[in-house]
């Protein structure tokens, strides 16, 4: 049954040792709007932070006990970028997130149920197709981290296997690397074990208009996972448009400004109705807790 995931960038509100926002809000916003995996942002600093160990075992303490998964995010634009490929900067993160154990008890399973890698090394690119160095450096990028997911010391005993997903723009199947015999995008998908593609829009369907909707944005990528088969999910935007005074999106990309409680949610089960038959489809991710929480009710 496809579900809800979430995007979540908790901070240090008031250093030392005080962390934003408490496990109890984002356990009460999870309950109240049936999510059922959150993607909490982790970086290699605080792998090795004791108060953030208790942080993140604290969520995943809770998440759990009503059946929620949690997978460590996190992505640089440079990651798939030389040097940083070669120096496996990328799958030394997911190693390290995937290491650490839910609590100090001998025996204890991994903390992390996986990997949300959200890297968008096309953000470098300057609005120019990519050159085939700098798809086949994302391409390494992926299968090392796919790769050393799937390892071992990633998976303890009793641990469920872990998963590398990632996100991704929509549009890669209008590339491809010379000689793979299929588009960038199905390379990509090989690469994971799942992808949750950004359709950065704000009507289900069907297209109207010069900016189409998302499902027709996402059709060609839709058929790109079917195809590979690797498993898919949706993610939508509600951040605001205008970053520090900067224009970061279109009006037409992000739900922001509009009701959660009726656009939105309604939006979400809409997509699901047209797509609850592809065996694929796992459901809509929401980036992120703090934007969709401050939409109007």
């Amino acid at each position: 049954m496809p579900d809800k995931g979430m995007w979540l960038y908790p901070v240090e509100a008031y250093a030392p040792y005080h962390i934003e926002p408490s496990v109890i809000d984002v356990n009460s916003w999870v309950t109240t709007n049936s999510v059922k995996i959150v993607y909490t942002a982790v970086t290699t600093a605080s792998c090795g932070d004791p108060v953030w160990l208790a942080w993140y075992r604290n969520l995943k303490t809770t998440l759990k006990a009503i059946g929620v998964k949690l997978y460590a995010a996190a992505g640089q634009i440079d990651w798939a970028e030389p040097p940083n490929v070669v120096d496996y900067v990328a799958p030394t993160w997911a190693v390290g997130a995937l290491q650490l154990k839910e609590s100090t008890t001998p025996g204890a399973i991994r903390l992390f149920d996986g990997v949300m890698l959200d890297v968008e090394p096309h953000t470098m690119w300057g609005g120019l197709p990519p050159t085939q160095a700098q798809m086949l450096n994302w391409l390494a990028m992926q299968s090392n981290v796919t790769g050393e997911v799937a390892q071992d010391y990633c998976n303890p005993a009793g641990s469920p296997r872990a998963r590398a997903w990632f996100a991704l723009p929509t549009w890669l199947n209008l590339y491809s690397i010379t000689g793979a015999g299929m588009t960038f995008d199905r390379s990509l998908l090989t690469a994971s074990d799942g992808i949750s593609f950004m359709v950065s829009r704000d009507t289900v369907g069907p297209a109207t208009g010069p900016y189409g909707s998302i499902l027709s944005v996402s059709a060609a990528a839709r058929t790109s996972a079917l195809v590979v088969g690797r498993n898919y999910r949706l993610t939508l935007e509600t951040i605001n448009p205008w970053q520090d005074g900067v224009r970061v999106l279109e009006d037409y990309e992000t739900y922001y400004d509009q009701s959660r409680s009726t656009k939105l949610s309604t939006d979400i089960v809409s997509i699901t109705s047209n797509l609850g038959a592809d065996v694929r489809y796992k459901g809509v991710d929401l980036h992120h807790f703090g934007s969709w929480k401050g939409l109007p009710a």
